[in-house]
This record gives C-alpha cells, sequence and structure tokens, in this order.
C-alpha cells in the first residue's frame, strides 16, 4: 500500500520511525538513557524492501491538528494505545511531507508551533521537539508547568 493512500484512509504501517511519502523509511529506535529518553536512526531504507516481510499497518486517531509555516501538522494515536504519531502535510497540495510514528512514544495529545520546530505533547507529559525540515532530530524532554 502507498504511504499517501494509507494516509488518506486513515492507516499508517507500523515502523518506528521518520516515514517519506516516497517511501523511504530512517527506522529509530527510543534509547532509556538513565533518566533521559533519546532517539537515534537504526537503518535506512524503502518501504518497498518491507514489502517481502508484510508490513503490517495499524488504524490511526488524530486528536490535535495545527497549521504553521505553510504546514498542516495532525498527531494522535494508533490503536493499540500506546503508540503515537505526528503527520505533516503541505496546504499548497495536501499531500504527506513525513510522519513519524512510534510504538512506545505514546499517544500524542497537543502540538506547540513555531516557525521551524514542533513539539508535540503525549499522554506522559513529555515534549517530542521535531525539526520540520529535519524530523529526525528528535528531542524528547518533560513539560514544565
Amino acid at each position: 500500500m502507498n504511504v499517501n493512500n494509507a494516509w488518506k484512509e486513515g492507516y499508517l504501517p507500523i515502523i518506528n520511525g521518520i516515514i517519506y511519502p516516497n517511501g523511504c523509511i530512517e527506522q529509530m529506535e527510543i534509547i532509556l538513557d538513565g533518566e533521559i529518553k533519546k532517539v537515534n536512526v537504526i537503518k535506512k531504507m524503502n518501504i518497498n524492501e518491507l514489502i517481502e516481510e508484510e508490513v503490517s499497518y495499524i488504524v490511526i486517531n488524530d486528536t490535535c491538528e495545527d497549521i504553521v509555516n505553510r504546514v498542516r501538522i495532525y498527531c494522535g494515536e494508533g490503536s493499540y494505545g500506546g503508540d503515537g504519531f505526528v503527520a505533516v502535510e503541505s496546504l499548497k497540495n495536501n499531500q504527506l511531507i513525513w510522519i513519524a510514528f512510534f510504538e512506545e512514544s505514546n499517544p500524542f495529545e497537543k502540538i506547540k508551533s513555531s516557525e521551524n520546530n514542533l513539539n508535540v505533547i503525549n499522554n506522559l507529559k513529555e515534549s517530542w521537539q521535531f525539526n520540520l525540515k529535519k524530523p529526525n532530530e528528535i528531542i524528547i524532554g518533560s513539560v514544565i508547568n
């Protein structure tokens, strides 16, 4: 299934990392380093390489939306409960720019965005900061009230 088509139909591939509409994937892992969570790229591939291994898809539920810097940002959860996603879509043509999906992020419930950065807050009150142009640069921290 094409990533754009899956997105439009309310599904995402269950792949931890950043997924681009051309099928390129930056597979990532979440590492706990003491009290700090880090996200590292472990492999770059194309979704076509995974089709042989039968990629599974998950139903998604977007819980929030925002518009900044000519893009629409969605965030939410998958149907498993502990997963979360962020999707960035062009306002110009309504096409995906990138999607971040993590099985262990917990659902993302709130968006705080600026011109170049995007912060999404999950239900554990963790802030995941993405660079809109380099989404594989992720910083995870606690939300300070």
